[in-house]
Protein backbone atom coordinates (compact mmCIF):
# COMPACT_ATOMS: atom_id res chain seq x y z
CA UNK A 1 0.00 0.00 0.00
CA UNK A 2 1.41 3.56 -0.58
CA UNK A 3 -0.24 7.08 -0.06
CA UNK A 4 -1.14 8.26 -3.31
CA UNK A 5 -2.99 11.86 -4.09
CA UNK A 6 -4.73 12.46 -7.29
CA UNK A 7 -3.84 15.50 -9.74
CA UNK A 8 -7.29 16.94 -9.98
CA UNK A 9 -7.74 17.08 -5.92
CA UNK A 10 -5.00 18.50 -5.33
CA UNK A 11 -5.73 21.13 -7.80
CA UNK A 12 -9.19 21.54 -6.10
CA UNK A 13 -7.28 22.33 -3.10
CA UNK A 14 -5.34 25.39 -4.56
CA UNK A 15 -8.15 26.51 -7.30
CA UNK A 16 -11.75 26.86 -7.25
CA UNK A 17 -13.36 23.94 -9.04
CA UNK A 18 -15.73 25.17 -12.46
CA UNK A 19 -19.55 24.11 -10.72
CA UNK A 20 -22.08 23.52 -13.38
CA UNK A 21 -25.49 22.77 -13.14
CA UNK A 22 -26.51 19.05 -12.37
CA UNK A 23 -26.70 18.07 -16.47
CA UNK A 24 -24.14 20.28 -17.64
CA UNK A 25 -21.79 18.05 -14.97
CA UNK A 26 -23.31 14.66 -15.77
CA UNK A 27 -23.48 15.38 -19.35
CA UNK A 28 -19.70 16.88 -19.10
CA UNK A 29 -18.23 13.35 -17.31
CA UNK A 30 -19.94 11.14 -20.16
CA UNK A 31 -18.99 13.07 -22.91
CA UNK A 32 -14.71 13.12 -21.64
CA UNK A 33 -15.01 9.23 -21.11
CA UNK A 34 -16.84 8.66 -24.38
CA UNK A 35 -14.49 10.93 -26.18
CA UNK A 36 -11.53 8.78 -24.61
CA UNK A 37 -12.60 5.62 -26.06
CA UNK A 38 -14.32 6.49 -29.26
CA UNK A 39 -12.11 9.44 -30.63
CA UNK A 40 -10.57 8.51 -34.27
CA UNK A 41 -6.85 8.67 -33.69
CA UNK A 42 -5.56 10.33 -36.14
CA UNK A 43 -1.90 11.45 -38.58
CA UNK A 44 -1.96 15.51 -38.23
CA UNK A 45 -0.28 15.30 -42.37
CA UNK A 46 -3.55 13.40 -43.46
CA UNK A 47 -5.70 16.62 -44.06
CA UNK A 48 -8.71 13.86 -44.18
CA UNK A 49 -7.92 13.27 -40.77
CA UNK A 50 -9.47 16.24 -38.96
CA UNK A 51 -12.85 15.06 -39.64
CA UNK A 52 -14.13 11.96 -38.22
CA UNK A 53 -15.11 9.07 -40.63
CA UNK A 54 -18.95 8.38 -40.57
CA UNK A 55 -18.83 5.14 -38.94
CA UNK A 56 -17.10 6.17 -36.26
CA UNK A 57 -19.16 8.85 -35.47
CA UNK A 58 -22.58 6.95 -36.10
CA UNK A 59 -20.52 4.54 -32.99
CA UNK A 60 -20.23 8.08 -31.04
CA UNK A 61 -23.66 9.18 -31.75
CA UNK A 62 -25.15 6.06 -30.83
CA UNK A 63 -23.48 5.42 -27.61
CA UNK A 64 -24.26 9.29 -26.67
CA UNK A 65 -27.69 9.16 -27.04
CA UNK A 66 -27.48 6.00 -24.65
CA UNK A 67 -25.80 6.95 -21.95
CA UNK A 68 -27.63 10.45 -21.92
CA UNK A 69 -30.80 8.24 -21.42
CA UNK A 70 -29.37 6.10 -19.19
CA UNK A 71 -28.76 9.06 -16.82
CA UNK A 72 -32.13 10.25 -17.78
CA UNK A 73 -30.72 13.82 -19.13
CA UNK A 74 -31.48 12.94 -22.94
CA UNK A 75 -32.63 15.75 -24.71
CA UNK A 76 -31.77 16.45 -28.68
CA UNK A 77 -30.11 19.37 -28.34
CA UNK A 78 -28.01 17.94 -25.87
CA UNK A 79 -26.91 14.95 -28.32
CA UNK A 80 -26.18 17.64 -30.79
CA UNK A 81 -24.01 19.90 -28.36
CA UNK A 82 -21.98 16.27 -27.77
CA UNK A 83 -21.68 15.62 -31.68
CA UNK A 84 -20.46 19.10 -32.72
CA UNK A 85 -17.73 19.14 -29.77
CA UNK A 86 -16.82 15.77 -31.11
CA UNK A 87 -16.08 17.08 -34.74
CA UNK A 88 -14.75 20.01 -33.23
CA UNK A 89 -12.16 18.48 -31.45
CA UNK A 90 -11.33 16.13 -34.23
CA UNK A 91 -10.85 18.93 -36.47
CA UNK A 92 -8.18 20.24 -34.30
CA UNK A 93 -6.31 16.95 -34.39
CA UNK A 94 -7.10 16.52 -30.76
CA UNK A 95 -7.19 12.60 -30.84
CA UNK A 96 -5.57 9.63 -28.90
CA UNK A 97 -5.69 6.68 -26.94
CA UNK A 98 -6.45 6.39 -23.23
CA UNK A 99 -3.66 7.11 -20.82
CA UNK A 100 -3.12 4.87 -17.80
CA UNK A 101 -2.40 6.28 -14.43
CA UNK A 102 1.51 7.12 -13.70
CA UNK A 103 2.52 8.10 -10.30
CA UNK A 104 5.97 9.93 -9.48
CA UNK A 105 6.84 10.62 -5.66
CA UNK A 106 6.84 14.40 -4.29
CA UNK A 107 7.65 14.01 -0.82
CA UNK A 108 7.30 11.73 2.24
CA UNK A 109 6.25 8.92 0.59
CA UNK A 110 3.91 9.95 -0.94
CA UNK A 111 2.98 9.69 -4.85
CA UNK A 112 1.52 12.07 -6.73
CA UNK A 113 -1.04 10.29 -9.70
CA UNK A 114 -1.62 11.90 -12.90
CA UNK A 115 -3.76 10.47 -15.81
CA UNK A 116 -5.04 13.49 -18.78
CA UNK A 117 -7.37 12.20 -21.18
CA UNK A 118 -5.55 11.45 -24.22
CA UNK A 119 -2.16 10.45 -25.85
CA UNK A 120 -1.36 10.66 -29.52
CA UNK A 121 1.78 8.65 -30.45
CA UNK A 122 2.14 10.86 -33.98
CA UNK A 123 1.69 14.12 -32.64
CA UNK A 124 4.22 12.47 -29.13
CA UNK A 125 1.55 14.74 -27.49
CA UNK A 126 -0.55 14.51 -24.31
CA UNK A 127 -4.16 16.29 -24.14
CA UNK A 128 -6.48 17.17 -21.44
CA UNK A 129 -9.61 17.86 -22.36
CA UNK A 130 -12.13 20.11 -20.41
CA UNK A 131 -15.49 20.82 -21.39
CA UNK A 132 -15.68 23.93 -20.89
CA UNK A 133 -13.24 26.93 -21.01
CA UNK A 134 -9.79 26.97 -20.14
CA UNK A 135 -9.26 28.20 -16.15
CA UNK A 136 -6.87 28.67 -13.41
CA UNK A 137 -7.85 24.80 -12.01
CA UNK A 138 -7.32 23.08 -15.32
CA UNK A 139 -4.46 24.91 -15.82
CA UNK A 140 -2.82 23.68 -12.43
CA UNK A 141 -4.29 20.24 -12.98
CA UNK A 142 -2.14 20.28 -16.07
CA UNK A 143 0.77 22.11 -14.71
CA UNK A 144 0.99 18.65 -12.08
CA UNK A 145 0.27 16.44 -15.04
CA UNK A 146 3.09 17.97 -16.86
CA UNK A 147 5.32 16.97 -13.71
CA UNK A 148 4.52 13.85 -12.85
CA UNK A 149 4.79 12.61 -16.49
CA UNK A 150 7.81 15.07 -17.15
CA UNK A 151 6.56 15.85 -20.52
CA UNK A 152 4.72 18.29 -21.95
CA UNK A 153 0.96 18.28 -21.89
CA UNK A 154 -1.83 20.17 -24.11
CA UNK A 155 -4.63 21.32 -22.25
CA UNK A 156 -7.76 21.63 -24.61
CA UNK A 157 -10.74 23.90 -23.95
CA UNK A 158 -13.92 23.68 -25.30
CA UNK A 159 -15.72 27.78 -25.78
CA UNK A 160 -19.01 28.02 -27.67
CA UNK A 161 -19.09 29.89 -30.33
CA UNK A 162 -22.31 30.91 -32.33
CA UNK A 163 -23.93 27.62 -33.13
CA UNK A 164 -20.12 25.83 -33.36
CA UNK A 165 -17.48 24.94 -31.00
CA UNK A 166 -14.28 26.68 -30.42
CA UNK A 167 -11.40 24.46 -29.24
CA UNK A 168 -9.02 26.59 -26.83
CA UNK A 169 -5.44 25.25 -26.32
CA UNK A 170 -2.65 25.52 -24.04
CA UNK A 171 1.10 24.47 -24.05
CA UNK A 172 2.01 23.43 -20.18
CA UNK A 173 5.65 22.36 -20.21
CA UNK A 174 6.78 20.39 -16.93
CA UNK A 175 8.49 22.69 -13.93
CA UNK A 176 9.14 21.90 -10.56
CA UNK A 177 5.90 21.92 -8.86
CA UNK A 178 5.90 24.25 -5.69
CA UNK A 179 2.82 22.89 -3.61
CA UNK A 180 2.56 22.87 -0.10
CA UNK A 181 3.32 19.09 1.28
CA UNK A 182 0.54 19.50 3.27
CA UNK A 183 -2.18 19.77 0.93
CA UNK A 184 -1.09 17.07 -0.94
CA UNK A 185 -0.80 14.76 2.28
CA UNK A 186 -4.56 16.10 3.12
CA UNK A 187 -6.15 14.30 -0.36
CA UNK A 188 -3.76 11.43 -0.33
CA UNK A 189 -4.97 7.92 0.19
CA UNK A 190 -3.83 4.65 0.84
CA UNK A 191 -3.75 2.77 -2.67
CA UNK A 192 -2.47 -0.95 -3.66
CA UNK A 193 -0.51 0.33 -5.92
CA UNK A 194 3.48 -0.54 -7.66
CA UNK A 195 4.33 3.05 -9.31
CA UNK A 196 6.86 1.35 -10.53
CA UNK A 197 4.58 -0.95 -12.92
CA UNK A 198 2.93 2.05 -14.70
CA UNK A 199 5.10 3.63 -17.28
CA UNK A 200 3.56 6.47 -19.33
CA UNK A 201 2.86 5.71 -22.89
CA UNK A 202 5.68 8.14 -24.38
CA UNK A 203 7.53 6.13 -22.94
CA UNK A 204 6.69 2.84 -24.24
CA UNK A 205 4.89 3.76 -27.24
CA UNK A 206 7.64 4.36 -30.26
CA UNK A 207 7.30 3.39 -34.32
CA UNK A 208 7.77 -0.68 -34.53
CA UNK A 209 10.98 -0.81 -36.40
CA UNK A 210 11.12 -3.46 -39.44
CA UNK A 211 13.76 -5.62 -38.02
CA UNK A 212 11.92 -5.65 -34.38
CA UNK A 213 10.64 -9.57 -34.11
CA UNK A 214 6.80 -10.03 -33.20
CA UNK A 215 7.20 -11.23 -29.51
CA UNK A 216 8.79 -7.83 -28.57
CA UNK A 217 5.79 -5.84 -30.48
CA UNK A 218 3.23 -8.25 -28.44
CA UNK A 219 5.25 -8.03 -24.80
CA UNK A 220 4.88 -4.08 -24.91
CA UNK A 221 1.43 -3.89 -26.35
CA UNK A 222 0.19 -6.28 -23.65
CA UNK A 223 2.70 -4.36 -21.06
CA UNK A 224 0.12 -0.81 -21.58
CA UNK A 225 -2.56 -3.01 -20.53
CA UNK A 226 -1.33 -4.96 -17.35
Amino acid sequence: MVLVAKASDIAKKIDIHPKGTVVGVIFGQIFEQLYNSKNQVTNPTDPRSRYPGPFILRIFTYDLKNLLELHNIYSVDLLREGVKMYIALHRECVTGIGVPPTFRKYADEIYIAAQPDLYNPYLDEYFEIKTYPIDEYSKTQAKIFAWVLDHRVVLVGLRKDGNDYKVETMVIEPKPLNIDPMIVRSVAREQPVDPSRYIPPHRMLRRNKPEEEDEKRVERAVALEV
